[in-house]
């Protein structure tokens, strides 16, 4: 009667009637395996660092740990609680919003002309090595020009 009132079979009835009589409690047994090296409050206390500096370099952010780990288990750790990593920061030209502004005057100062009297140059510069080297931060997928994270 048990197995049709809950839509399941009359062997998995009697394997729980059987580890209730057993064990004296509805809960499981403990799971075989590996125990967990981190438990969740250290978790929490690793993702907070990493939302406060997160310009933080892997070996900084194992420095800062009272617990002896490697950067491979607080990687895991982290992209399997929080879904958080390591992402190379965007690069954007800084503007002041008075640089900004003076470009939207530009554009739109131009907006109407006919695009036949506009006169394009070809001349750049070239730099051979970045004046920021590429950095690294802990971010989420949807802070990609979050404006501290930008380089």
């Amino acid at each position: 009667k048990l197995a049709r009132d809950f839509n399941i079979s009359r062997p998995t009835v009697r394997r729980t009637i059987k580890r209730v009589q057993e064990l004296q409690t509805f809960d499981s047994r403990p799971r075989s395996g590996r125990k967990r090296k981190l438990i969740d409050a250290f978790i929490r206390h690793i993702y907070r660092l990493t939302r406060r500096f997160p310009r933080l370099s892997w070996r900084a952010l194992i420095a800062h740990l009272s617990e002896e780990v490697s950067i491979s288990t607080v990687k895991r750790a982290l992209k399997r609680n929080y879904n958080e990593k390591k992402w190379k920061s965007k690069k954007k030209i800084p503007l002041t919003r008075k640089d900004a502004k003076k470009r939207v005057e530009f554009a739109r100062l131009w907006l109407n002309t006919p695009f036949n009297t506009w006169i394009f140059s070809d001349e750049c510069s070239v730099q051979r090595k970045s004046n920021s080297p590429t950095q690294f931060v802990f971010r989420f997928p949807n802070e990609a020009y979050r404006r501290d994270l930008v380089n």
